[in-house]
């Protein structure tokens, strides 16, 4: 096609730029196929946008290795339907004879190591699934046409767009399908937002109250952040495919749908530690899902977002102010455990977060955030929090400002936590250098104690407090009038 430009004004040629734009864009979107088999597998076939030599499936995802093994029968073919040559060079690695475009493979999904490990892979039991592309297809396909073939009475829940019975992904990375028979949807609109949260399995408590209750969570994040992240999000709640799990829940979430795996063997009384522990999750809509960031910058959006999404909790009356100081208790006693030696600061933990260095961010993380929130209040006399950050952070980065090439993550967090240099001492101490948490010290100036108490360390407020502690403490919860007993502080937080 040829197109001649010489007496064409220039809204046309605005228009044919679109056009040959979008047209490439087209061009660019795989086909694929996958049939589902309940407790086997997915078989796959589809085309690539262009054609290529060497073909990679995803070796690790969340730090569990080994899953390109569960690839099988990789074949290759010519436009024409004639079989292409295709050596296996390792598990999930192999090279054609010369570039093609059509492929198809099996995936087996049986679920993979310890039950918590589903929470972060595709898997399928006789009567639920889920199917995360980033795992399922060629690390070379981006964008996809997906048509997805189910047993009769199975249904499919996802954020992706459906048109014309297939579904239009735009980033095959963040790309969730939650299937099966018998899952129950409750729908709410939060702000704007549609909350599709999808139940399977038994719990001790009614789909509506939990909508509600996270629907509750997402107001007070949306109003932290003073935007919404995505119009539509998806909630996916069920019980562990495989054998009972030591850990209570396992979650992921990815682009707006947030992937949450439990024991279903729990109290009457787990809602709000349900709602609690998804507060977490949900936070990740925003941080770092909504951001037009890229890079590695776990500290920021586990361990500060871990504190922050803690502090919403407490607006909705899901914790106490005893609960927050619990929690930091836990978050600091684990941190000792862990044996820190403070050769490497937080960002470079970051970095190696899948060997070994997971559990030291969440915890540690969390803790530098309480102490920069201390800092930061007490430096603006509680006109600046941690609120005001996030919100500066998602007008700045949020995916629809954003434009161009996204900036790197650890940068952005740094600069806005910096506050145009008020707290860079603060920021370079604690995150950019390595640094060992001796808590006793660093929030005596701030009315808080610790006692050593059977083997742990107990945190508490002073007997004394000046007026500017008191009234710091009371922005953060504190109201020495709540009279909220040991046994039901237990109960709301057991899960």
């Amino acid at each position: 096609m040829s197109i001649k430009l010489a007496k064409c004004p220039p809204h046309c040629l605005v228009a044919i730029a679109l056009f040959v734009l979008a047209d490439a864009r087209a061009q660019s979107v795989a086909t694929v196929r996958l049939q589902v088999e309940p407790s086997v597998g997915v078989r796959v076939v589809g085309e690539s946008a262009r054609a290529v030599t060497d073909w990679s499936f995803r070796q690790a995802r969340a730090g569990i290795g080994g899953i390109a093994e569960r690839v099988g029968g990789f074949r290759l073919r010519s436009d024409d339907g004639e079989e292409i040559g295709a050596r296996r060079l390792a598990a999930g690695e192999y090279r054609a004879e010369r570039p093609a475009r059509r492929f198809e493979y099996e995936v087996r999904l049986k679920p993979m190591g310890p039950p918590e490990n589903a929470a972060h892979l595709s898997w399928l039991t006789a009567e639920h699934g889920l199917l995360i592309l980033d795992d399922l297809l060629p690390t070379n396909i981006e964008r996809a046409k997906i048509d997805l073939s189910l047993p009769i009475g199975w249904q499919v829940f996802s954020t992706e767009r459906e048109r014309d019975g297939a579904f239009e992904v735009e980033r095959v990375r963040e790309a969730v399908f939650v299937l099966g028979v018998g899952e129950r949807l409750v729908e709410r609109r939060v702000k704007g937002m549609r909350l599709s949260l999808v139940i399977a399995g038994t719990w001790p408590f009614r789909d509506d109250e939990l909508a509600d209750q996270l629907a509750r969570v997402i107001e007070a994040q949306e109003k932290a952040f003073g935007a919404r992240p995505r119009a539509n999000a998806l909630v996916s709640v069920a019980p562990f495919p495989a054998a009972d799990s030591a850990q209570r829940w396992s979650a992921e979430t990815l682009g707006g749908t947030v992937i949450f795996l439990a024991r279903a063997d729990r109290s009457p009384l787990v809602l709000p530690s349900f709602a609690v522990s998804l507060a977490h999750e949900l936070f990740h809509l925003w941080v770092p899902n909504g951001l037009g960031l890229t890079g590695e910058y776990a500290w920021f959006y586990e361990g500060f977002t871990l504190y922050q999404a803690m502090r919403i909790a407490q607006r909705v009356e899901l914790l106490t102010f005893q609960d927050y100081l619990r929690a930091l208790e836990r978050a600091y006693n684990a941190y000792l455990s862990s044996g820190d030696d403070g050769r490497q600061s937080l960002v470079e933990a970051s970095k190696r977060r899948w060997a070994g260095t997971n559990a030291l961010l969440y915890n540690k993380g969390m803790l530098i955030a309480f102490l920069y929130d201390l800092m930061l209040r007490q430096r603006t006399k509680n006109r600046l929090t941690l609120d005001e950050l996030y919100r500066r952070l998602f007008r700045r980065y949020g995916m629809e400002e954003a434009s161009g090439t996204a900036a790197d993550g650890n940068e952005a967090a740094l600069e806005i936590l910096r506050v145009d240099g008020m707290m860079a001492d603060i920021v370079a101490r604690f995150i950019e250098r390595p640094a060992v948490i001796s808590l006793a010290e660093l929030v005596a100036p701030f009315g808080l104690r610790t006692e050593a108490m059977n083997g742990r360390v107990r945190l508490m407020l002073s007997d004394e407090l000046s007026s500017s502690q008191r009234e710091l403490w009371r922005e953060l919860g504190y109201n020495p009038r709540a009279d909220v007993s040991p046994r039901k502080r237990e109960r709301r937080r057991e899960f």
